[in-house]
């Protein structure tokens, strides 16, 4: 379960930042799946909606999360991209990224985080807590490139029990040592990157790939569940199919020529590698009713856009309520409709279609939910740019606002901040000379 995660210097967040998953408030939680657990003294929320602007940086902050993970499941291969610092301030390019977070593992509160500075780990650490008020901290590890401890830079609290001095030696300079740890059989690092890896799961784009879409919904019996919630909307579908279907060897063939050419010509030390085509292809169908009331199946590929779209959607959604873990999505309503939005939060805040404590994390533009009854305030996140161009993130709990206000009103009006400033746009200057009586024009 996520508590919160934060980063700093990192694209155009300057200064450190963070999400929270706490709630600020038990009250007013009739219409609310507040999640209690022993590690903490707070409830934990099942959802985060981020606004902002275009460009202020929201979707930047959930990058900063991808990015982390990223790095935990992929660095021992000792190949870490540049981190883009920001780049408004030209200090801040000899500082590091740094990215951290805090979740619950098997009834555990841990926090673990590490600085990056042109792909060298210059700190990295992992702690944790055995009481609800985080005052008894236990450091399992401690990394500093800087640390002077007998000639070490590594230190290792007497609770992180492994084979931690002889992981430390095969750790190079841009793997972290957590990862190498995992790869290592180290018991807690195992858990926590296995964690990280198949419980946090990212959507920035449509992925609608029907092979993809479909071994997903067939490998995680999701058939069933996005029937049901298809039938219920104004589709015109009454269920939803997958097929598993094994490839001809000739095709099989075919396909793996090709990847094995690929793998000759690019797969040098580091280089590309491609694993080949899969003995099995998924195929989906769309079942609707005809005027005889008989059923008739419809190619995936033959479905609009939005149905592939929403349909691609759904399976990572239902994946997520069926397991347990935290969904990320990058601009939600790019895929749903308003209502189907609402519903898709109401899922999500509904103990009996969400029994292990999945969490939904996305940003957004699609104000309806300000009003949805389903939604509280410390839900509520709000992303701008500051003067100096970083982003700046605080929750909607920060305003006194009465409960009866109608807060997409308010934030339509710009009381809360976290909307493009149009006051000098003038449509009918766009296509005019910019200067104009030797003055420059004020768009």
């Amino acid at each position: 379960m996520l508590l919160r995660f934060g980063c700093e210097n990192y694209k155009s967040i300057k200064e450190y930042q963070e999400i929270l998953f706490t709630c600020s408030s038990t009250k007013d939680c009739e219409h609310h799946n507040l999640y209690k657990t022993d590690a903490i003294k707070e409830h934990v929320l099942p959802i985060v909606a981020i606004y902002g602007a275009n460009a202020s940086g929201k979707t930047n902050m959930i990058k900063a999360l991808r990015l982390l993970c990223a790095g935990i499941e992929n660095s021992a291969r000792g190949r870490n991209d540049n981190v883009p610092p920001f780049r408004l301030d030209s200090e801040c390019s000899n500082e590091p990224s740094i990215f951290d977070l805090d979740f619950i593992l098997e009834g555990k509160h841990y926090h673990y985080g590490f600085a990056i500075k042109d792909s060298i780990i210059e700190e990295e650490w992992l702690y944790s807590f055995s009481n609800k008020t985080r005052s008894s901290r236990s450091v399992l590890f401690y990394r500093d490139k800087n640390l002077d401890i007998e000639d070490e830079e590594f230190y290792f609290g007497k609770n992180f029990k492994g084979q931690n001095k002889s992981i430390s030696k095969i750790t190079n300079e841009t793997s972290l040592f957590l990862t190498v740890a995992a790869k290592s059989n180290h018991l807690l690092a195992e858990k926590i990157v296995e964690y990280i890896k198949n419980f946090v799961k990212f959507r920035f784009s449509s992925d609608m790939a029907e092979q993809t879409v479909g071994e997903s919904v067939f490998d995680n019996s999701l058939e069933k569940p996005i029937s049901k919630f298809i039938s219920k909307i104004d589709i015109g579908a009454v269920k939803l199919s997958v097929e598993k279907v094994e490839r001809e060897e000739e095709e099989k063939d075919k396909f793996n020529r090709f990847y094995d050419a690929i793998n000759n010509a690019f797969g040098g030390d580091g280089g590309i590698q491609t694993s080949g085509i899969d003995d099995f292809e998924y195929v989906i169908n769309i079942h609707r009713h005809d005027s005889n009331n008989n059923e008739v199946k419809f190619k995936f590929s033959d479905e609009s856009l939005g149905t592939r779209a929403l349909i691609s959607i759904l399976a990572s959604i239902f994946k997520v309520l069926q397991s347990g873990g935290v969904f990320v999505v990058d601009e939600l309503e790019s895929s749903l409709h308003t209502l189907l939005s609402l519903k898709v939060v109401e899922l999500f805040n509904c103990p009996k279609s969400n029994p292990h404590g999945a969490q939904l994390l996305f940003t957004t533009h699609e104000t309806q939910l300000l009003n949805f009854n389903g939604v509280r305030k410390d839900e509520v996140w709000l992303s701008e740019k500051s003067f100096d161009g970083s982003t700046q993130l605080r929750p909607l709990t920060e305003y006194a606002i009465d409960k009866r206000a109608n807060l997409r009103k308010g934030y339509l009006e710009g009381r809360f901040g976290a909307i493009p400033f149009l006051s000098t746009l003038d449509a009918f200057s766009l296509f005019e000379d910019d200067v104009e009586d030797g003055k420059n024009s004020q768009i």
